[in-house]
């Protein structure tokens, strides 16, 4: 996925960019049923709320294929070392 000079302008502009339909409703479907079997585990990188109730999965690209996948893909991986022209990494990963 290449950038246009429209969308690289943008990003120059305002910082960040949009992209409604980068993933396919099926994969935002995995993703988030990935996420709710996440939040059911009883992991240090999930943390919770007084009640119980989840609030945040850390680094879920380091114990989960679906977002290692995610994090990796190409339609994310792709436009960002456009913009920045190196190589790139996940520095904070979360999910709330």
């Amino acid at each position: 996925m290449n950038l246009t000079s429209q969308q690289i302008e943008a990003f120059e502009k305002q910082g960040y960019l949009f992209f409604p339909n980068c993933f396919a409703e099926e994969e935002v479907a995995l993703l988030r049923s990935e996420a709710e079997k996440i939040f059911r585990t009883n992991r240090q990188e999930v943390w919770r709320e007084k009640t119980g109730a989840p609030r945040t999965a850390f680094a879920a690209h380091t114990y989960n294929e679906a977002f290692r996948l995610m994090a990796h893909h190409p339609r994310l991986v792709e436009p960002l070392q456009q913009l920045f022209g190196e190589g790139v990494y996940v520095h904070q990963f979360k999910i709330n």
